[in-house]
């Protein structure tokens, strides 16, 4: 899971450059990184389904295995990576916040959202 967490992070981290980051910017930078992480191998038969953007969120959407189950505390584990990889004071400075969603087929098996504030 931090393989596939580290290489999102890593492409959005290397995109942000200016002072402020308006909502135009974050659906820019949610395209960009849908066209480069889309239909991705991540390892462990997660295969990443894209990011979208809804107003200051970014959306990441994985496929996962049928085998596949979340970690208990999965939350506490993406805002581990997000700071670990220094992404976090970046979605806190620009106040973008980041939401996680996986699925098996068509049906929705988990879902973590985190605010901008949650992860400074």
């Amino acid at each position: 899971m931090r393989i596939f967490v580290f290489t999102v992070l890593s492409l959005f981290s290397i995109t942000l450059f200016g002072q402020t980051f308006s909502e135009s910017d974050i659906k820019k930078l949610a395209n960009q990184v849908n066209e480069e992480l889309k239909g991705r191998d991540l390892g462990n038969g997660i295969t990443a389904r894209g990011c979208l953007s809804f107003g200051r969120t970014l959306m990441y959407q994985y496929d996962v295995p049928s085998n596949w189950e979340p970690p208990v505390n999965i939350k506490e584990e993406l805002i581990a990576n997000l700071k670990t990889s220094g992404t976090a004071k970046t979605y806190f400075r620009y106040d973008i916040d980041v939401d996680y969603y996986y699925f098996k087929g068509n049906s929705l098996v988990n879902g973590s959202e985190s605010n901008y504030s949650m992860v400074a």
